[in-house]
This record gives C-alpha cells, sequence and structure tokens, in this order.
C-alpha cells in the first residue's frame, strides 16, 4: 500500500480550501452583477439603447428581431462580465495550479484555452439561449418542460460528444504507458465487466518528465476530486 507524503496531504487540502473560497467568490460575483443589472435597470436600457440604435441604422422596424435583439444583449452582457472576472478567471485557472504545482501551462496556453472555450461556448451558449426563448413564445406556461426537455437532450448528447470532440482540444491523450501498469490495474479492477471489457485507457499527459511515477500516483489520489484544466490526471473512457 502506497504512503501518502503528510506534506502533500497538507498542501492538497489547503489547494481544495482555496479553490472552494474562489468558487464561493465566482459563484457571489456572479449573483451580484446578475443582480445588479436587474434592479438598477441596466438590462432595459440596453436593451432600449440595442433597440433604438438598431432602428437609427436600419430604420426598418421590421428587421427589428427579437433573436438578434437577444444575441446583441448578450454579447454586451457577458462581454463586461468575462472581463471584469477575468483577473479571478487568471488567478484560479493560471496562478494557483501554478503555485501548487498542479500544471505545467504556459501563460501563453492559458491564454489560448481561454480564446478556445470561448469559441467554442459562446455559440452553444447563443443557440441554447435562443431556444429557451423559442420555447417562451411558443409553447406558453409549458414553456418551462420544453426547456427542461431540451436541457436534458443537450446535457445527454454533449456528455457523448465531448470527451470525443472538445476535450481534445484542451488536452492530449495518449494511452497509458508501461510504467503504469499497477496504476492501471487499480483503476481498471472494479469494471473488468463482460461490459467495459472494450474500456480504454488514457493519460492525460501534461506532467512534467522529471515528476517520478509516485508522485504522479499520489496527486492523482489526492486531487481526484477536482479538476482545473490541464492538471496531471488520468482518465478512462469508454472506447
Amino acid at each position: 500500500m502506497t504512503t501518502l507524503d503528510p506534506e502533500r496531504q497538507k498542501q492538497a487540502k489547503q489547494y481544495a480550501r482555496i479553490r472552494r473560497r474562489l468558487w464561493l467568490a465566482e459563484t457571489a460575483f456572479s449573483a451580484i452583477y446578475a443582480l445588479a443589472w436587474l434592479f438598477l435597470g441596466w438590462s432595459v436600457s440596453l436593451r432600449t439603447l440595442l433597440t433604438d440604435y438598431w432602428l437609427l441604422i436600419t430604420d426598418d422596424w421590421s428587421l427589428i428581431t427579437d433573436p438578434l435583439v437577444i444575441v446583441l444583449y448578450v454579447i454586451v452582457f457577458g462581454g463586461i462580465y468575462f472581463v471584469l472576472n477575468l483577473p479571478l478567471g487568471y488567478y484560479s485557472g493560471f496562478v494557483l495550479p501554478k503555485r501548487f504545482g498542479q500544471s505545467n501551462q504556459t501563460l501563453k496556453g492559458w491564454v489560448v484555452d481561454q480564446l478556445k472555450g470561448l469559441a467554442i461556448g459562446a455559440p452553444i451558449g447563443l443557440i441554447l439561449l435562443e431556444l429557451l426563448y423559442l420555447a417562451l413564445r411558443l409553447t406558453g406556461d409549458a414553456w418551462w418542460l420544453w426547456a427542461a426537455g431540451g436541457l436534458l437532450l443537450f446535457n445527454v448528447i454533449l456528455s457523448n460528444l465531448a470527451p470525443v470532440l472538445i476535450m481534445p482540444l484542451f488536452n492530449k491523450y495518449v494511452p497509458l504507458g508501461g510504467e503504469h501498469k499497477d496504476l492501471e490495474a487499480r483503476l481498471l479492477g472494479p469494471c473488468q465487466t463482460r461490459e467495459h471489457q472494450s474500456a480504454r485507457r488514457l493519460q492525460v499527459r501534461y506532467v512534467p518528465a522529471h515528476q517520478s511515477r509516485q508522485r504522479r500516483i499520489d496527486r492523482h489520489r489526492q486531487h481526484a476530486s477536482h479538476h482545473p484544466r490541464r492538471h496531471a490526471h488520468q482518465r478512462i473512457y469508454a472506447g
């Protein structure tokens, strides 16, 4: 049985504690930001401004549609939030993992990942929001049933496509090497059934080459519940 380093255990607890506090801070900031827009009248003012501005450009009321206003509104609302939240995101996503040796990502790599996330998440978010408003307009009081059903279907599809199409854009997957045979056996032991015999063992390789095998195993155990981007961790996906 592997004996865990007490110092690393202490660091793991400290790391988890800081991440929880950062999560609470980001959640509180998001709530305050949204409530400020709602109760200070910024939301209504922005919608009116966008509608008037578009009317000034086109001089045709028929061209001003709800979907267009929604897209413009989300771009402004989300853009301001992204800029204001950037320092907190930078610390939690780049500085903190570096401080605890949980990431070997460069600043350039982190920035590229943020841009990738925006390029993927923004269109998906806009489409979902447009579909929500479409359900509100077309289904009346049953809108929440349609929205819940659509969100459930979307989550099922995304959970199957993300490991294949999205996650490889942010992480590199390679087969587990021979030096991880013991770890592979422990991970796959509980799922060696007929239904899971085709499981593929993949490693997300972002661990510096000079780190020992034992340190990787310790870190995997200590931080399995935390999944910051580009951390050293192991995963199994059904093939």
